[in-house]
């Protein structure tokens, strides 16, 4: 039965099944030697005993167009009575490929019970459910040709026996349809049929039809090993690299000559910021293998907390650098653990509450493509929750830029500033495309997973090379002692100094009432100019952006 029906699946699956390799063995993979012959096998019989139109009948019409009289070989389905055939054909299980080796679908009946009905009727369906499977009714319906029963107990019943022939229905290899795991059985036989029927009245092959069988079902994960494609063992040899790169490259902070380059944070900062860049990378492992909720969260959780770690220490030294200082700056500057752990304690509060809601799993059905699987938050208060979390980082953000344009000047943060800035820019861009990933599911599931570990991996590298990895390569490139040319510059200044104040004072005595009283007065003016630009938070920002400058003119026009 090779037809465009339900049968055609019955019939290719009672083959296949055939085909293994002893009686014991489990039903065979249907990208498997055992499946291809199996295929092979009955396109073979097919293209040599049959027309196409004969072999592509339904039931129906196969009965009318023959004569059982007539028939050397039939396979049909045993439906109670089957003494009527007997009378004319020795009933036999189906043939396999080897001797004592054989497949038989079963299929039957489904019996649902409303979930809505009240209790009464809920314990009346279920009486009646256990009397339909109990062994009083099974043999009573068995004996009188209404069933044919799976219950192998009634085999071994002598009353049974004397009445029907127990060694023929023992003698079946029972398979049963591919229903398990399968979310809308009556689509799944619609694609199955189509590709069987591709291959037999066709000219696909049989290795290419299984894979697309396969496929139908099949949920395909980002694997190390390279069964399919070495795709996912490079990604985790890629991130592994970058780890182990990453956290060697710690001992550059401990080493006397790298050490004026990393000034800019307090050497534990700068070892929570390294760990915060790992906790990225790691996020990426969570995309190996079989999906799991588990898994699902920790890459949340990596991903938002190591982010948001780096941003933290980012902002609390931008804090620390302010040029204005008052109470509040102090309080940071000598409390930075306290101020990094209240930042990480809004961070992790929420990470909790969405684990106890937890994630979802989220089948991506690919036609004539390959399934995947995707993460997703189930509920409204857990998405609630994350858009709190992202607007809460963009708060963050924008008071970091803030802090980057008040600090512009500031020569003893001169590049880091411009680094940082540059950081942040690739971290927003590569944070709206997750988001656009997470919204467009892009439907090739290497594709979906190579570019969410792409994208992680610029946050994570980019990240690390302008912040942390430009000292390094400051220190390798300059081979003088950072530190002996400070003390030489401090010494000539100092020595400049003392010679340009001896001649001023010496040719200018003269001038030095009429000096001192104008700069008094432009003290004054100066003194009124900076509390007028700083009656507002702007105008403050505005004045620190350039005064930095200025006065870097300024000490420049009294050396000249």
């Amino acid at each position: 039965l090779y037809d465009d029906s339900e049968d055609c699946l019955c019939s290719i699956n009672e083959l296949i099944y055939s085909f293994r390799e002893n009686i014991t063995s489990p039903f065979p993979e249907l990208t498997g030697q055992e499946a291809i012959e199996a295929l092979e096998t009955i396109k073979y019989i097919k293209d040599k005993f049959s027309l196409d139109t004969r072999f592509q009948m339904d039931l129906i019409s196969k009965l009318g167009f023959s004569n059982l009289n007539n028939i050397l070989f039939f396979k049909f389905w045993i439906k109670g009575n089957i003494e009527d055939f007997q009378k004319i054909y020795d009933i036999s299980p189906l043939p396999g490929n080897k001797e004592g080796i054989s497949g038989s679908t079963v299929t039957g009946y489904n019996i649902g019970i409303y979930k809505k009905i009240d209790s009464k009727k809920k314990d009346a369906a279920i009486k009646v459910f256990k009397y339909i499977i109990s062994k009083e009714f099974q043999k009573k319906s068995f004996i009188s040709d209404q069933i044919v029963s799976v219950m192998s107990s009634l085999y071994e019943d002598k009353e049974v026996c004397e009445i029907k022939d127990c060694e023929f229905y023992k003698s079946h290899q029972l398979i049963s349809k591919p229903i398990n795991g399968i979310e809308d059985f009556d689509e799944y036989d619609l694609k199955y049929r189509e590709n069987i029927l591709k291959f037999l009245y066709g000219n696909k092959t049989a290795k290419e039809t299984l894979k697309k069988i396969n496929d139908i079902s099949k949920i395909y994960f980002f694997i190390i090993h390279t069964e399919n494609t070495s795709i996912g063992l490079i990604c985790f040899i890629v991130i592994t690299f970058f780890i182990i790169i990453i956290l060697l490259s710690l001992i550059f902070l401990f080493m006397e000559k790298f050490s004026p380059y990393f000034n800019f944070l307090p050497q534990d900062f700068w070892i929570i910021l390294i760990f915060g860049l790992v906790l990225i990378l790691s996020s990426c492992y969570a995309s190996f293998e079989e999906l799991t909720k588990t898994k699902c969260y920790l890459r949340y959780s990596l991903q938002s907390f190591g982010i948001m770690l780096f941003l933290t220490i980012i902002l609390y030294q931008l804090i620390v650098n302010f040029p204005e200082k008052n109470k509040n700056v102090e309080w940071i500057t000598n409390h930075r653990y306290q101020f990094l752990l209240f930042f990480l304690l809004i961070e992790i509060i929420p990470k909790i509450i969405i684990y106890i809601n937890t994630f979802e799993i989220q089948d991506v059905i690919i036609t004539n493509g390959q399934n995947f699987q995707i993460c997703y938050l189930k509920n409204v208060f857990s998405i609630f929750l994350e858009i709190f979390k992202f607007f809460y980082m963009i708060i963050i953000i924008i008071v970091i830029c803030i802090l980057i344009y008040a600090e512009w000047n500031i020569k003893s943060t001169f590049y880091e500033v411009r680094l940082i800035i540059f950081s942040i820019y690739v971290d927003i861009i590569s944070l709206i495309l997750i988001i656009i990933l997470q919204i467009v599911i892009i439907k090739n599931y290497l594709l979906y997973n190579i570019l969410q570990d792409i994208l992680v991996l610029i946050i994570a590298i980019f990240n690390y090379m302008l912040i942390y990895g430009s000292k390094i390569l400051l220190g390798i490139i300059n081979k003088e002692n950072p530190q002996s040319k400070i003390i030489n510059k401090i010494v000539k200044n100092f020595i400049d100094n003392n010679s340009t104040n001896s001649r001023v004072t010496s040719s200018q005595s003269n001038y030095t009432s009429n000096i001192i009283s104008s700069n008094n007065c432009d003290t004054i003016l100066d003194s009124s100019k900076e509390s007028s630009k700083r009656n507002s938070i702007i105008t403050k920002i505005m004045y620190f952006h350039t005064i930095n400058e200025f006065n870097e003119d300024n000490d420049s026009n009294t050396n000249n």
